[in-house]
């Protein structure tokens, strides 16, 4: 029988979503972990959820590192105002402990060769969430790539939910930022088409909650997420795929790698497509139902084979397992 692993995770940024998410979703698996988590946030003193920075109990920190087999630091470099943490000197304690990084968010690391040393001194790993921040990493920096855990229990609840028969084409696109996921493009690509196809409902979600988000996605038949970025922010799209949508994204061909490397496997089941044919792959999908039920179906199979939450808890508790403890 396998050893259960305990994980602390400590939130120091001031966004408690993915650290939360992935609580939760270890906590799901007992047989492989269990998880507990400590929000600390410069900004603390404005939301219920967090501690504020200025009232740490170093002792409660302490017990639970001791309690912990792996540590899990969030979002944020040595130079973050919440790394006053490191003044406390934590590193007896971390010592032997498997220690890593959930991504190194490159816009928030004014020192990123001081986070780096750091990192490579002491035998940390970092699970990357931007395809570009690994540009900043050399050989030293032990990466290691792990899928954002999605709960099965949540896709089934929203899978087919909608239900209704309905004439239309939805057309879905959750705009996380605007800019860098080319949402104009999409956009006035979409309003261009609705003229040829007047049947055509876009569903341009903007400042929706998660449920929300949820329930038009599963009502959408084409989805449409950029996901070169970061992969956070292809997660409509990952779970577009579970919920049988064709998706439609760009990658470049440094981003396809990292997300193969994501995702475990060098087949990838959305519609890739560019600013420059977008419009053709749009029509191509609107004017056939059975493109749209093959890609449909090519995404189902892909997701429950490959990012299914029984085996995202399998490999990360095997990554763990494989890391080399913290050194002080």
């Amino acid at each position: 029988m396998k050893k259960r692993i305990n994980v602390l995770i400590l939130c120091l940024y001031d966004a408690a979503g993915i650290p939360s998410k992935l609580n939760f979703f270890l906590n799901y698996y007992p047989q492989y972990f269990k998880s507990d988590i400590l929000y600390y946030s410069s900004h603390g003193y404005q939301y219920n959820l967090y501690n504020s920075i200025d009232d740490i109990n170093i002792d409660i920190i302490k017990k639970k590192i001791e309690w912990a087999d792996a540590f899990l630091f969030e979002l944020v470099g040595l130079d973050h105002p919440a790394y006053r943490l490191y003044d406390l000197d934590f590193k007896r304690e971390l010592h032997g402990k498997k220690v890593f990084f959930y991504s190194l968010c490159s816009p928030y690391i004014w020192d990123i060769d001081a986070t780096l040393d750091f990192i490579v001194k002491h035998n940390v790993y970092v699970i990357p969430a931007f395809y570009e921040e690994t540009r900043h990493y050399n050989n030293a920096v032990k990466q290691v790539y792990l899928p954002y855990p999605i709960l099965n229990k949540e896709l089934l609840y929203y899978k087919n939910r909608d239900g209704k028969e309905s004439r239309s084409i939805k057309l879905f696109h959750s705009p996380t930022n605007e800019m860098l996921k080319n949402s104009h493009i999409f956009l006035k690509t979409a309003i261009e088409l609705r003229k040829r196809h007047p049947n055509i409902e876009l569903i341009y979600n903007r400042g929706l909650t998660y449920r929300e988000n949820m329930r038009s996605l599963s009502s959408a038949d084409i989805v449409y997420d950029e996901m070169w970025v970061m992969s956070l922010w292809g997660q409509s799209g990952i779970e577009a795929t579970a919920l049988g949508k064709p998706v439609l994204v760009y990658l470049s061909e440094e981003s396809q790698i990292y997300w193969q490397k994501v995702c475990g496997t060098n087949v990838l089941p959305f519609v890739l497509c560019e600013p420059q044919n977008l419009k053709r792959k749009l029509i191509e999908l609107i004017e056939s139902e059975e493109l749209r039920k093959y890609y449909g179906e090519r995404s189902k199979h892909w997701f429950w084979e490959h990012w299914s939450g029984e085996k995202t808890a399998r490999r990360y508790y095997n990554a763990i397992c494989e890391m080399e403890p913290f050194k002080k």
